[in-house]
């Protein structure tokens, strides 16, 4: 397999106006829109054998912080495309999650409840598409300056199209859970750690990266992702790892 570089370009910019006349008003609509973050990475991979498959991949983590309140947005994006030498058809596979998080601090910073739309699609999944609407409760730890934890948990709705083309309309359970840790000034673990459960399915994500810095902008990303889906009239659960290697680089 030949697997081109993954690109990461982390975001850390304040929002501005174009009416502002002093340094004093500037502040004031900086503030009042908040503070963007985040960082987004793509990848480009092929294989050839008896057919041909090309894999991309894109990744986004932005995150809008207010003073008592932030809007998170993740995305996770791969889309495989396998082609048969002499055939014209082309066999795609597109897989997405998609994750909008509201966050409101309560009586302390630490503490919050949340509003979470989530989107899924897996044209091979047990569920093929899935809307949901969660709300729940969470909490923020910080060890000194190198590692952050927050867990998650709550309930909501769901909507979902099946393999075999039915729906389902259920209740979920939902535990989310996510670590930074500062290894040293230019090393960085992320974690994540997501669990959903309804009456008909389980499905679990986890993703691990790594990212080391090589120069003041130049860095190399691992990243580790499983995901399974456990539905409850299968004995056998399903799953997937993937192993992406790449550059990123920083601005």
């Amino acid at each position: 397999m030949l697997s081109g570089p993954a690109i990461a370009a982390p975001l850390d910019t304040a929002t501005t106006t174009a009416t502002t006349t002093t340094p004093g008003q500037a502040t004031m609509a900086a503030n009042s829109w908040g503070t963007w973050s985040g960082d987004m990475s793509f990848g480009l991979s092929f294989n050839s054998s008896s057919s041909l498959s090309r894999r991309t991949t894109a990744d986004a983590e932005l995150l809008l912080t207010r003073p008592d309140s932030d809007i998170s947005f993740d995305l996770a994006f791969d889309r495989e495309t396998v082609k048969v030498p002499g055939q014209q058809a082309e066999l795609d596979r597109d897989k997405y999650d998609v994750n909008v998080k509201y966050r409101h601090t309560l009586w302390d910073a630490d503490t919050f409840v949340y509003l979470s739309p989530r989107l899924r699609h897996n044209v091979y999944g047990y569920y093929v598409r899935t809307s949901a609407l969660r709300a729940g409760l969470g909490h923020r730890w910080q060890t000194g300056r190198d590692l952050n934890l927050t867990l998650e948990g709550g309930t909501g709705y769901r909507h979902a199209r099946l393999y075999n083309d039915g729906t389902a309309n259920e209740v979920l359970f939902t535990v989310a859970g996510r670590a930074r840790w500062q290894v040293s000034p230019g090393v960085q673990l992320r974690l994540s750690v997501v669990h959903e459960q309804s009456r008909q399915e389980r499905y679990r994500t986890v993703d691990i990266s790594l990212r080391s810095r090589l120069t003041d902008h130049v860095g190399l990303q691992v990243k580790a992702s499983h995901s399974r889906g456990f539905p409850f009239s299968s004995i056998e659960p399903d799953g997937e790892t993937e192993l992406d290697v790449g550059v990123s680089y920083e601005f």
